[in-house]
């Protein structure tokens, strides 16, 4: 009788060790819409060269993901934002090093304001919630990074809200690379 007990407490913990393990990972994204977009010179930017991995699209292929309960990683920026100059050079490094795709969207796209002319509020709902308010207004600020899993906007972060912009410190860059590659998990095989 003791060892049947004990057989049914190793079963029961062998399996809240494989519930554990298995409920804690990222969940997988997911890709029932691929995003049209186009190659980017990218030259513009400080530290990158030929070799990225970013790809220009316009800002209803974003909302195009998020409604079809895609996934995406996304990059809202521009070649004349100084914080852009100095920090895509690292979310570039980050991406090829996880082997991702990352969609940029040039903020400064007249075709297709990230907010609406006629009432200004934010194109796309879903990333309202991930902005930081400023002044009391929520606010886009460059450059800034969302995922978007399965249809949901996981993250979102703005990368040098804090840091000395013309010289980040060697740790902070660290950090920052590992943020991204966090980030990035749910879309690394």
């Amino acid at each position: 009788m003791l060892q049947r007990h004990k057989n049914y407490r190793n079963l029961v913990l062998i399996l809240l060790t494989l519930f554990l393990l298995t409920g804690c990972q990222n969940e997988k994204a997911e890709y029932t819409y691929i995003p049209q977009s186009e190659e980017v010179d990218m030259s513009g930017y400080i530290g990158i060269e030929s070799v990225h991995c970013f790809r220009l699209i316009k800002l209803p292929e974003m909302d195009k993901v998020i409604k079809s309960e895609s996934s995406g990683i996304f990059y809202v920026g521009h070649e004349s934002c100084s914080y852009c100059q100095s920090l895509v050079q690292y979310l570039n490094k980050a991406g090829i090093e996880a082997g991702v795709t990352i969609y940029y969207i040039d903020c400064y796209d007249l075709d297709y304001p990230l907010y609406s002319p006629d009432n200004e509020e934010l194109y796309i709902d879903d990333l309202y919630t991930t902005l930081r308010e400023d002044e009391g207004e929520k606010a886009i600020y460059t450059p800034q990074v969302f995922t978007v899993v399965n249809g949901i906007v996981k993250d979102s972060q703005i990368a040098a809200k804090d840091w000395e912009v013309a010289d980040p410190t060697s740790s902070q860059i660290e950090k920052l690379i590992k943020n991204y590659k966090k980030m990035f998990e749910p879309f690394v095989s």
